[in-house]
């Protein structure tokens, strides 16, 4: 349903910028590579913005948002 498709990529940037959060974390607590860790966070912080994106064609698109005065 396209009328959820906003909701589901609100729901899927939350989860992301949490596993970002966890992988910095892990980075900072575990014995695996800082480097590794990184780039996870790195690439889960770069997936979010793309869906960020794609949010923002829904909002604008649908107007969701109220113009400002």
């Amino acid at each position: 349903d396209e009328a959820n498709c906003p909701q589901h990529l609100v729901q899927l940037i939350t989860n992301l910028n949490a596993f970002a959060d966890y992988s910095l974390a892990c980075a900072e607590q575990s014995g695996q590579s800082p480097e590794i860790l990184q780039r996870v966070h790195t690439d889960t912080t770069q997936a979010r913005a793309q869906l960020e994106l794609a949010l923002e064609v829904f909002v604008e698109a649908d107007a969701l948002l109220p113009t400002p005065n």
